[in-house]
């Protein structure tokens, strides 16, 4: 899902290739693409009620987790100023080193082929802690699986061509 947003820092300027003078930071528009959305709900007074809804988004090659009140038939129609805690997600979190040992996946993968990704949404919850590399290191553990099983294939196991 692809959105529009709009940028209100003036850190935040696009590049312009032309010379024409920088247009105001409030007014300036990116895309961004909603990767997963997960709506909160929390125990208020003795009750589950909606809290929030936690994204994470790809903007340009960088990916962030935030926050955003709006539910999740909403999200369409976000804009920055509904976000907060915006976090980076650094490449080192869910991407981890490939070993050497692995199989490397095919270039091109063929049309049909399915590619596994970790689920980011947890990263505002582990991200401070001693064990902040948790997703990369569950990516890292299935890949051990997967090759293990690729020695002694089943017909009710989906093939694994490699990382």
């Amino acid at each position: 899902m692809n959105v529009e947003i709009e940028y209100g820092g003036a850190h935040e300027l696009l590049a312009s290739a032309n010379t024409s003078p920088p247009i105001a930071p409030d007014l300036v528009a990116t895309r961004f693409e909603i990767l997963e959305q997960s709506e909160a709900f929390e125990d208020v007074d003795g009750e589950f009620k909606f809290t929030k809804t936690l994204v994470v988004y790809r903007d340009g090659k960088n990916m962030y987790h935030t926050v955003s009140k709006a539910r999740t038939s909403e999200i369409s129609n976000l804009s920055i100023n509904q976000l907060t805690t915006k976090v980076l997600i650094p490449l080192t979190a869910y991407s981890p080193l490939f070993v050497p040992t692995f199989t490397r996946a095919p270039d091109p993968l063929p049309l049909d082929t399915y590619v596994k990704k970790p689920s980011l949404l947890s990263y505002d919850r582990i991200h401070h802690g001693l064990l902040k590399n948790t997703i990369a290191d569950n990516v890292l553990a299935e890949v051990q699986v997967c090759e293990l099983l690729k020695q002694d294939s089943h017909p009710n196991i989906a093939r694994y061509l490699g990382c």
